[in-house]
């Protein structure tokens, strides 16, 4: 009976949560001892203590700081008339901090009335959630002013377990806006700073310059600063696509991990990485990045604009193919400074389109391990950037085995290079035991294998990415022996304090056992003096010496390129929990974002966990449509503006009216549509006085509107249709209906349709087949009139001698006689196949008799060419005899669309992306090919068909880590013999991508 109270009273708990807004004080620790956050404490100070909501509106209120809270407060009680809860105002220069497990609470939004607002060293709650159908306020506006957020907590457990009372959000997290409330006043320099972050320091997204949006909040356009250290989560990003400038500094320490990763701007927008690595980051539409301080960035975007590398920071663009800046590519100009390191895929490439400047190295596959170079192959496209140093250097053990880097014509080209067969490129744990009981792994006397369940499965792949064969790691080189593999306590490892480093106990005596009859497998074996415990398996590409500390294994670390953490355990310990699953998050764009709609990212980890997050609206890019003076007799406009991207007005252009000196004509004008706008063309509106002076303005298309076409289920014997859609206006098909064929179950009646030819066809006349089935059902086709086939006819010889002859028609017995002196048996056109360049095309003929005699154009034939002949098509050109030739005959040509050519081929997780050079003039669409052999044949040969006016095209289902080959050309849709024939533009040239896993 204690259980189920106990399990009610949980629930209980939780409804109360959702609907009071109650939370449970989280103690929020302390910063450690020492450590300076930049605030006074709270010996000596002035300011006040409150544990009730009463007591925190009242301290408020009377602007005193600082405020500590003692207790859980719960604020933001009150709503506006229309039920949207109203913020809390918190006055400029306020510190807001807890002590003893106080918490703040809120059911509604919090806004700055002024600068230097802090909340330091507590837990942040946003309780507001979409339970019963409510819309969540979780927003802190900055309302144009600075807050600094200092070791605070802002994660809250959502109740998607509540059934119909709960929201079904897994947490409740508030987003960061840089206006305000509506109708309330707003700064001009929004800042955010949140440092010393803890696990819990979240946000749903931080938005540093904001629009309306669909509550009329207060926009913010003006400068943002946002500086963030290395724990902040923010799920669906940072976005300061709206600002005038912005300035984004991400701050963290070495090797750490920073979590943010989705950074969206303008050309205005600069983002500074120090330290630590950003990975698999979406950066998109930034204007400037700066990576300083060893700082590591490994985008899965491809377009950049100014990138700037220093002191041993790393652009890893291995993931990312073929690379575009637009903008300037800066490096070290001091030859003394660290360098910077520039990262690219073996196969792929980066092209600047702006200047480059100082010196970088350049090195592919890893920043730690270059890779292997493909000689003769231009990496990096660019103008070369003049001074004394090199803008590119190879890394010296691409130098040391005879690789050189040069300007070649365009760009930085490899050449030479010559590798020792045995250097591990890279080494793939394909699986392993997370732990394993040191009973049943005893080194044998036979040496035969402990337990073939236990093992690891490791590949060695060379420079060149090629594996190495079982025979070379066996008897060769012995990649899996102790002196390339070491067994470390996973504490030690991952500790970096001087007491751990000087420490001897770190060793496992386990060893790896290579067995012949089971390639790539590696099985463990206890000897004596091992022990239980959590230790890492460090595999490196180096043998190494003896080790003694631990000191002398971290030493190995730039060596290290796979680890694996197992833990053993024995009898006199209880079977331990596997360890921690720790996610690995891969993230793919699946809904892109639009102008005023957000897109979609998917997270999916290797364990088949996922989550999506939203990828915020792009925001309206403003165009100003400037101010136009008015006269004394035309009107003018006032400033205004639109979007560049949808063409959406955002402040609507008004009408100044003309001056008009006194006691002259005013003008009244009044409106008429001359012209109505259409879906697709503008319309016209005319301004006229009674004076007769007019003007025109243009009436923007309406656009399509779009109506579904729904989709039509197949029955057994009636086909269906799949979803498209058409204009409601003007009726254009949008998204054509595909036709679904019948189901067509087993058992029941199958037409079995007989041919019977009802109508027999002649010369001049078709005829009619008709087909039936035993049902009743039939239907008819035509059959195309026979033609005349004329044989040549036995005539007396005196006509024959006169060089006349008579043919007679198989089918009709039709007669014709004519004159024939060594008719002509062929023509020749010049030229059969064209390419559609906008101009007519005429082809010239050369025509000979049976004798091989050129005839006269104009005395013996005529030429009749086909109409039209310049858009894409099959035309025919005819020869007419003429004189003492008799007959014609015809022979036809082609124009085929203009091709296309493929910008570049990015990887995907088990597919492509595909971008090519838009071509829609005189094309429908597009196919692609793709295929694992460079001369497109065998069973993997695969095509996608794309309508025109797309300009990429996302190819998924395809083998992971599978190198494959792209091409594509245009297709246009003629008529030829009143039936639908496509004709195709040449190839373009084909490129190669290796997908991802």
């Amino acid at each position: 009976m204690r259980k189920i109270i106990r399990k009610f009273f949980c629930v209980l708990t939780a409804v109360t949560v959702m609907l009071g807004g109650l939370q449970a004080p989280v103690a929020v620790q302390a910063q450690e001892s020492g450590q300076q956050t930049g605030l006074s404490t709270l010996a000596g100070e002035d300011g006040v203590v409150v544990s009730t909501r009463d007591e925190f509106m009242n301290a408020l209120k009377q602007r005193q700081s600082p405020i500590t809270v003692s207790k859980l407060i719960s604020i933001g009680e009150e709503a506006g008339a229309d039920k949207r809860m109203l913020p809390v105002i918190i006055p400029g220069n306020t510190l807001i901090r807890a002590t003893n497990g106080g918490a703040i609470s809120s059911r509604g939004p919090i806004q700055l009335e002024g600068d230097g607002v802090c909340f330091q060293n507590i837990k942040l709650s946003f309780t507001s959630s979409s339970a019963l159908g409510s819309v969540p306020h979780r927003e802190i506006f900055l309302a144009g002013h600075s807050l600094t957020l200092d070791n605070v907590n802002t994660y809250l457990e959502g109740e998607p377990g509540l059934g119909a009372l709960g929201g079904g959000e897994k947490e409740l997290l508030p987003t960061v806006y840089a206006g305000g409330f509506s109708d309330t006043a707003v700064g001009q320099n929004a800042s955010l700073t949140v440092k010393n972050s803890n696990d819990e320091t979240m946000f749903q997204a931080i938005y540093m310059g904001n629009g309306k949006g669909t509550d009329n909040n207060v926009p913010y356009y003006g400068s943002a600063v946002l500086n963030l250290d290395a724990k902040v989560i923010v799920r669906e990003g940072v976005d300061t696509v709206l600002n005038s400038q912005a300035e984004i500094t991400i701050s963290s320490q070495a090797d750490k991990t920073v979590k943010v990763k989705d950074i969206y701007g303008n050309d205005n927008t600069t983002l500074t990485l120090s330290q630590g690595a950003m990975e698999n980051a979406i950066v998109e539409d930034v204007g400037s990045i700066v990576l300083k301080d060893s700082a590591c960035m490994s985008p899965v975007t491809q377009q950049f604009k100014n990138v700037t590398l220093v002191n041993g920071a790393c652009l890893d663009l291995n993931g990312a193919g073929n690379a575009v800046l637009t903008g300037n590519f800066s490096g070290v100009e001091d030859p003394a400074a660290k360098r910077g390191i520039l990262v690219l895929n073996p196969e792929g490439s980066l092209t600047i389109a702006g200047k480059v400047t100082g010196t970088t190295q350049f090195q592919t596959v890893n920043r730690l391990f270059p890779g292997w170079l493909l000689p003769g192959k231009t990496y990096i496209y660019a103008e070369n950037g003049s001074g004394t140093e090199p803008n590119f250097i190879l890394a010296q053990k691409s130098i040391d085995y005879g690789f050189e880097l040069g300007y070649e014509a365009d760009g930085w080209k490899v050449n030479g290079g010559q590798i020792d067969s045995s250097e591990i490129g890279h080494i793939e744990i394909v699986s392993a035991p997370s732990k394993v009981d040191l009973r049943k792994i005893p080194s044998q006397e036979d040496e035969s294998i402990p337990d073939e369940n236990v093992y690891f499965e490791v590949k060695w792949y060379d420079l060149k990415g090629e594996v190495f064969s079982d025979t070379d790691v066996l008897q060769e080189y012995g990649f899996y022996e102790g002196n390339y593999v070491v067994k470390i306590r996973t504490d030690y490892w991952k500790n970096d304090s001087d007491e751990v480093l000087d420490k001897t106990d770190w060793y496992q005596s386990i060893w790896l056992l290579a067995s012949e009859e089971h390639p790539g497998r590696y099985y463990l074996e206890a000897f004596e003096g091992a022990t239980p415990g959590d230790y890492t398996f460090l595999f490196c590409s180096e043998p190494f010496e003896t080790l003694n500390t631990v000191a002398d294994v971290k030493a190995l670390k730039s060596t290290v390129m796979a680890e694996k953490r197992v833990i053993f355990y024995d009898q006199d310990q209880e079977e331990p929990d596997e360890p921690e699953h720790t996610h690995a998050y891969q993230g793919t764009v699946t809904t892109e974002p639009a102008c005023t709609e957000a897109g979609v990212k998917t997270f999916v980890c290797e364990c088949g966990e996922k989550y999506t997050e939203k990828i915020p609206a792009l925001g309206h890019k403003a165009v100003t449509d400037p101010r136009v003076e008015p006269t004394e007799t035309e009107p003018g406009k006032t400033e205004g503006s639109h979007c560049s991207v949808c063409e959406e007005i955002l402040i609507a252009q008004e009408t100044i009216p003309a001056t008009g000196k006194p006691g002259e004509h005013q003008h009244n004008y009044q409106s008429e549509v001359t012209k109505e706008a259409s879906c697709t063309e503008a319309g016209v509106k005319t301004f006229v006085c009674e004076c007769g002076e007019k003007y025109t303005e243009t009436i923007p298309a309406l656009g399509h509107k779009a109506v579904t076409d729904p989709r039509v289920e197949p029955t057994e014997t009636e086909p269906g249709k799949t979803e498209g859609s058409h204009c409601s206006v003007c009726k254009e098909i949008l998204i054509e209906q595909e036709t679904i064929p019948a189901t067509g179950k087993p058992g029941e009646h199958q037409h079995n349709y007989q041919s019977e030819v009802t109508k027999e066809a002649s010369c001049t006349e078709a005829g009619i087949r008709t087909y039936s089935c035993i049902c009743g059902e039939q239907y008819t086709e035509q059959i195309a009139a026979l033609s005349h086939q004329y044989v040549e006819k036995c005539i007396p010889a005196t006509l024959r001698d006169s060089g006349v002859i008579q043919q007679i028609c198989r089918n009709c017995s039709d007669v014709q006689q004519s004159v024939v002196i060594d008719s002509p048996r062929k023509g020749i056109i010049s030229k059969t196949d064209f390419t559609y360049d906008g101009k007519v095309k005429t082809p010239s003929a050369v025509v000979k008799d049976s004798k091989g005699k050129s005839l006269t154009e104009g005395t013996d034939y005529r030429v009749i060419y086909s109409k039209g002949r310049k858009n894409p098509g099959i035309y025919a050109v005819t020869i007419e005899f003429q004189g003492k030739y008799s007959g014609e005959f015809t022979e036809n040509f082609t124009i085929r669309p203009k091709k296309t050519s493929l910008k570049k081929v990015s990887a995907k997780s088990r597919g492509i992306q595909v971008v090519w050079k838009k071509q829609t003039t005189q094309t429908d669409g597009y196919e692609i090919q793709y295929c694992t052999s460079g001369n497109f044949k065998g069973k993997t040969l695969k095509k996608a068909t794309v309508k025109k006016g797309a300009t990429a095209k996302k190819i998924s289902g395809l083998k992971g880590k599978k190198k494959y080959y792209v091409r594509i050309r245009t297709y246009k849709t003629v008529r030829v013999d009143g039936k639908s024939k496509k004709l195709y533009s040449d190839w373009s040239g084909k490129k190669t991508v290796r997908t991802k896993r």
